[in-house]
């Protein structure tokens, strides 16, 4: 999905982390989202165990539910409480574009040496070779029985990965590497040894490498013993590796998960698992659940993004698409698409699930099971009796090979739905060569697309609901269905595109490919197919469409902000029935796009809809005639940002026949930059790009956006609007115990509604509106509109500002915010003296680390007016955010000069998770925030950052 961007001024961000001790949770995250970041500790080992290795055989029926880890807040040492007391840092404000290097290193993380670390347990080396497996380093953040949030930064195998930060690479497993209950994060059976996001990097795990299989050579193998298991956070392979599961810490050695974390992860060849006894060695007669439990998404929160999960090898238990769950509402569920491929000699003891076997989770998109391969010995079905979030998805399997065991059923669910069932279910075996009893296992399905074989009759139900088309228009099916007839059975098959029974014939024969086919005038009818033979033909008539054409660029002559402009046509005569509604073009910064045709999809985020302006004076302009041509522009682009390259489309909607359309040109890509070098340009844009030139800094602009930015805060504050229902929303999340609105009031302020909705601005809620004031969306929670601390003030800040990067993350945005996980496309700069380790995600850490507290009260002083208060702790069950917008900075000083924390004092704007019945808002608005609070009972709640608006 696209960043949101928006035309007009740009600012960089730069970041204040600030810690004190005051009282306000807003934002919840769950344990999943927490930071994890490369770092290397002090030096500490592990002890391997002596273990057999064997190929298991197999194993006898058991099962077990797997149960939902707990986070436990570390306890404070009266040390500690002396510092946590005080405020922290606060780092001086750095212009983002003019960074010195020690700054640059701050806010970059080093990346690492190589591609490839070798690890072994009592490793003593760097891991840059075989011989050399890497030692593993004491962070002094682990406390036993899995009682710490960072408790997996003692862990070899995180090590390893925090090496391959913004590379990715290979982890070789050259010996035995145990991961035990003390990698783990949790009190119970199932502890997440987490790995470090690596920016989007991804790892292959193996243990063959140069020719030599570290298996048979050395015993190689990964043991997840119990109680920990795996949450990978990012793009992972495994491949020719062993991994065993083992009992340990009390528990059995079933639920061991492995957790994709929303990544992509592929289970390749060579992958053995091989479930141990105490002893280590392989047990001879294992029962089903010692297995490792694949996940695609997280092992018990919900998840906001797709999964992709690939089995070629390697025998499981539990498999699922989605999240695992705790049978819990609100917990496991997933907000998008999930697909599970099974193939190659993967096998599945247990349920094989495309999405959450969970009884309360769900799932907001499609799910699907694509089985080209393996062996299924138990169930198989799209979702368990959770079900989904909503009619419109689509649950779908598609059988083309593997081997069913004759118990196996193949179902759409099990048990009844909590959520709504799936709008289409459809099961495709029509390419499978395998034992013809597909059919006789299938239950509940509304679709099954069979092999010919299997049915007695088929025809076209249903044309498509277009028939009627311009010249080049992609042909849409959307609605074309067929009737076939099983034995005595008929059911409906709508046209998909992952069915491959399907075949559409032109009316000279011609095959052609509906997902790609562009209409011309000469076709008039289609043939269908299905599994060979003709079921049906619908006519076509398709329409000479009007053309628009960009046929140029343009920049300023004299202009440090500069405008990229667009020059475009339309072609006229060639429809004379067409009525033209709207003109303008459609663009987005190229990076932001995976093909430049995504601009004429509609529902493109962050596409700006630039409309037609006049040709401004002093325009270069690699078009020679500018008559007739219309003119749209991107304005106001920065010195940083000429070589920022922009792909637009010029459109136009028309009406013809009582119908909308829309007319697109070819995609146009250019800078300002590229467009000067074209010209030939006299003005100074060459120099300045060539030269390395920044923008001026003009404060009074500057000040004029940051006021910008806080009133418009202040008018989502204050917005009054009427509850149409008693609303409660007290346990709807961990932080909303005081959060109900009556029937009939008049509230102040958009509602704060946490999780993937709640991200609306002042004009979407407004919508929601009626005459009379009443809100009249829905009022059930992650649903009704509103939004949260965070969400309140980016969407602020998109009033004013380009460079900023919140929504595109998708597990946890406020990450992107945090210093150490910056990117290219997130320009927020840490400003101040006090140190951040790499592990100092959680603020309570940042603090532990700094012990001169008068550089943390330095730090405040620096706060502005426009800044921002951000905070990241655990309250004992989960890690929280909270994130404030700084009105005022008022700090006195001592006769020494030092800073008087007792008498300084920040004010701030805030969306709060509390609801003022007396003043009828969740929101605070000027609230006073001390540098020093003594209240030693709220520690935790008031872990703070924040970061100052800079232009660049």
């Amino acid at each position: 999905m696209a960043r949101r961007k928006k035309q007009g001024f740009t600012l960089a961000f730069a970041l204040l982390l600030l810690i004190g001790c005051m009282g306000c949770s807003n934002s919840y995250s769950a344990p999943q989202n927490e930071l994890e970041i490369p770092q290397n500790p002090a030096a500490q080992t592990q002890t391997p165990i002596e273990a057999g290795k064997a190929e298991a055989s197999e194993p006898q029926q058991a099962g077990k539910d797997p149960e939902a880890s707990d986070v436990i807040e570390k306890k404070l040492s009266a040390a500690e409480k002396a510092i946590f007391n005080l405020p922290t840092v606060i780092l001086s404000t750095v212009e983002a574009a003019r960074l010195t290097a020690a700054e640059v290193e701050l806010v970059s993380p080093n990346q690492a040496d190589t591609p490839v670390v070798f690890i072994a347990d009592g490793g003593s080396g760097d891991g840059s070779s075989p011989d050399s497996p890497l030692r593993l380093e004491a962070s002094g953040n682990v406390f036993p029985d899995g009682n710490s949030s960072t408790n997996y930064y003692d862990s070899l195998l995180y090590q390893a990965a925090a090496k391959l930060y913004g590379t990715g690479g290979t982890i070789v497993l050259v010996g035995e590497v145990l991961c035990d209950g003390n990698d783990g994060l949790g009190e119970k059976e199932q502890r997440e040894l987490r790995l470090p996001h690596l920016g989007g990097a991804g790892i292959t795990v193996t243990s063959v490498w140069g020719g030599i299989d570290y298996r048979e050579t050395n015993g190689a193998r990964l043991i997840m013993q119990s109680p920990v298991c795996l949450a990978l956070n990012n793009p992972v392979t495994f491949r020719n590796v062993d991994i065993c599961t083992q009992a340990g810490g009390g528990y059995a050695v079933s639920g061991r998960i492995i957790a994709a974390s929303g990544f992509p992860l592929v289970m390749d060849t060579g992958v053995r698992c091989i479930p141990l006894d105490e002893q280590g060695n392989a047990q001879k007669e294992p029962s089903v659940d010692a297995y490792p439990v694949i996940v695609g998404g997280h092992s018990f929160s919900s998840l906001e993004g797709c999964t992709d999960v690939t089995l070629r090898s390697g025998t499981y238990y539990t498999v699922t698409g989605g999240c695992l769950g705790i049978g819990i509402g609100g917990y496991g569920d997933l907000f998008g698409s999930s697909r599970v491929t099974v193939e190659g000699d993967a096998k599945i003891y247990g349920t094989l699930s495309a999405a959450s076997p969970d009884q309360r989770a769900l799932q907001d998109g499609d799910a699907t099971l694509l089985i080209r391969g393996g062996e299924i010995n138990n169930k198989v079905q799209i979702c368990g009796n959770g079900g989904f979030s909503g009619p419109n998805c689509t649950g779908t399997v598609i059988i083309t090979g593997g081997s069913f065991s004759e118990s196996v059923k193949i179902m759409a669910k099990s048990g009844s739905y909590f959520g709504s069932k799936p709008g289409n279910i459809v099961l495709d075996y029509s390419a499978y060569n395998g034992k013809s009893d597909i059919l006789s296992k299938a239950v509940g399905f509304s679709q099954i697309a069979g092999r010919q074989a299997d049915i007695s009759s088929a025809e076209v139900a249903h044309e498509p609901y277009r028939t009627t088309y311009f010249t080049d228009d992609l042909l849409d099916l959307n609605g074309l269905s067929l009737s076939l007839v099983y034995g005595e059975a008929e059911k409906k098959l709508d046209y998909q595109k992952c069915i491959s029974g399907f075949a559409f014939l032109l009316a000279d024969g011609t095959q052609i490919d509906p997902d790609t086919f562009r209409l011309t005038q000469d076709v008039s009818s289609l043939q269908v197919l299905y599994d060979g033979i003709k079921v049906g033909e619908f006519a076509l008539n398709v329409l000479r469409r009007p053309a628009v054409t960009i046929v140029g660029t343009g920049i300023l002559k004299d202009s440090e902000k500069q405008e990229l402009g667009f020059l475009f046509g339309i072609e006229e005569g060639t429809c004379p029935d067409i009525e033209i509604k709207t003109v303008g073009v459609r663009v987005l910064p190229t990076d932001l796009l995976e093909t430049p045709a995504e601009l004429t999809r509609e529902s493109l985020a962050g596409q700006e809809e630039l409309l037609c302006t006049d040709v401004p004076t002093g325009l270069i302009t690699t078009c020679e005639d500018l008559s007739d041509l219309l003119y749209a522009s991107v304005r106001e682009i920065p010195v940083e940002e000429y070589c920022t390259e922009y792909t637009a489309a010029a459109y136009y909607t028309f009406v013809c026949n009582d119908a909308v359309y829309t007319a697109y040109s070819l995609p146009c890509t250019a800078s300002v930059y590229s467009v000067a070098k074209q010209t030939d340009s006299t003005s100074n844009v060459i120099a300045l790009v060539e030269n390395h030139g920044v923008s001026s800094i003009d404060e009074e602009q500057i000040s004029k956006k940051v006021e910008e930015m806080i009133s418009y805060f202040e008018s989502m504050a204050t917005l009054a609007w009427k509850a149409p229902e008693d609303i409660n929303f007290a346990g709807s999340s961990i932080v909303t115990d005081a959060l109900q609105y009556t029937k009939g009031k008049t509230y102040y302020g958009l509602p704060y509604i946490g999780g993937y909705n709640g991200m609306d601005n002042l004009e979407n809620f407004c919508g929601q509106l009626d005459k009379d004031g009443t809100y009249t969306g829905s009022c059930t929670w992650n649903a009704m509109h509103g939004n949260n601390c965070t969400s309140a003030i980016f969407q602020s800040i998109s009033r004013i500002t380009n460079n900023y990067d919140y929504w595109s993350r998708v597990n946890d945005p406020l990450l992107n915010i945090i210093p150490k996980m910056k990117n290219d496309k997130a320009p927020y700069v840490v400003v101040g003296d006090y140190k951040i380790k790499p592990t100092s995600a959680v603020s309570e850490i940042i603090v532990k680390d700094n012990e001169d507290p008068w550089v943390i009260y330095e730090s405040y002083a620096k706060a502005k007016r426009g800044d921002f208060l951000f905070s990241h702790w655990s309250d004992g069950s989960a890690l929280l955010s909270h994130l404030r917008l700084i009105t005022g900075v008022f700090v006195e000083r001592k006769e020494d000069g030092t800073i008087d924390p007792v008498s300084s004092y920040l004010t701030v704007h805030e969306q709060t998770s509390t609801m003022d019945q007396e003043k009828a808002s969740s929101w605070n608005l000027d609230k006073r925030a001390e540098l020093y609070k003594s209240d030693q009972k709220r520690l935790s709640a008031d872990k703070r950052c924040s970061f100052r608006n800079w232009i660049f």
